[in-house]
């Protein structure tokens, strides 16, 4: 037990002085001068001392020894064993009630019940105690979480910024797309064609997108890739256009390419037949 820090001083019977004392564990203890006055001992200091020896093993563990000076005219003032100028002996809540009964003295009990009192009054006041350097301690320690939070915080905004700046730069190399209707509304009706013929597959959709390329290459003689080139041309932003954006392009592919979906059917019937 290497430091005490003094918490309070009360009265008892209206003129003893009783310092208590509190360890960084929170264990309060009485010295045992103020203990032998308490309790009316004429050398106080001596009594109980003899009262220690004969009941050692008891009292050796409810005790501590601290070379410092006690100076009860400052009140919180702490006390430690570095420096030390007279040897006192503290007794703890346990070591007081020993003494008292052991000591046989008319005020023993209450002196006991008093202790008692002002301790919890202390324990239950006073609640968690740190001491001036774990209070250092634990200052630096929410000091230095707080920095790390703040840090993490700045870091995370500039992590979001970057983000925002990348998705800005990304968005002006790479324009969204421009949303067709006449392409839906192509799009449900082949699907609808490759229902009724029991296609099921993307590949198999997309082969009747193929077909219909053909027929436009071969019985009307608009091959829609001799229009990817004006198309790049109007669509500087685009690198490798589908065929589909192509003819949604131009007015006279629309209307073939529209006309040859209406007449899918038959004429795949037609083709089949001869």
């Amino acid at each position: 037990m290497n430091n005490l820090k003094l918490m309070k001083t009360e009265i008892f019977e209206n003129e003893i002085p009783c310092d208590f004392w509190a360890s960084v564990n929170g264990e309060y203890f009485i010295t045992r001068e103020q203990i032998g006055t308490a309790l009316g001992y004429r050398n106080p200091s001596k009594a109980i001392e003899q009262i220690h020896y004969r009941h050692k093993d008891r009292l050796d563990k409810y005790s501590c020894v601290i070379k410092s000076e006690i100076n009860r005219s400052l009140q919180f003032e702490g006390i430690s064993s570095n420096g030390s100028i007279q040897e006192r002996t503290f007794y703890s809540r346990k070591g007081i009630m020993e003494i008292c009964r052991w000591s046989g003295k008319p005020l023993a009990d209450k002196f006991m019940d008093w202790c008692w009192e002002v301790i919890d009054n202390l324990i239950s006041n006073q609640g968690f105690m740190m001491s001036s350097n774990q209070v250092t301690v634990f200052t630096s320690l929410i000091d230095g979480i707080s920095r790390q939070n703040n840090l993490l915080l700045s870091q995370n905004r500039e992590l979001e910024n970057k983000i925002i700046r990348l998705e800005n730069m990304i968005s002006s190399l790479i324009p969204p797309k421009k949303h067709s209707e006449w392409k839906k509304q192509i799009g449900q009706k082949i699907r609808g064609i490759a229902k009724q013929l029991g296609l099921e597959t993307e590949s198999e959709i997309r082969s009747i997108y193929g077909e219909i390329y053909n027929t436009m290459r071969n019985d009307y003689g608009l091959d829609v890739n001799n229009y990817k080139g004006d198309y790049l041309k109007n669509h500087a932003d685009v690198i490798n256009p589908s065929a589909i954006d192509i003819v949604d392009d131009y007015e006279n592919l629309k209307s073939l390419f529209e006309s040859i979906v209406d007449n899918y059917i038959e004429i795949k019937t037609f083709v089949s037949n001869h």
